[in-house]
């Protein structure tokens, strides 16, 4: 299995899912919590699964 790690800035990673979203083209991500202030955004979009 192959693995990519990225490292970077919130706000990249941000940006970066938010492309995802917008081109439905979602790539598994576990997205920490220096984005934590997108999430309300994200839930208001529907773009949040329920666990």
């Amino acid at each position: 299995m192959a693995l990519n790690v990225i490292v970077d800035y919130g706000t990249f990673h941000d940006a970066r899912l938010d492309n995802q979203l917008a081109t439905d083209s979602l790539v598994p991500d576990d997205v920490q919590l220096q984005t934590l202030h997108d999430y309300p955004r994200w839930k208001q979009e529907g773009a949040l699964a329920r666990y």
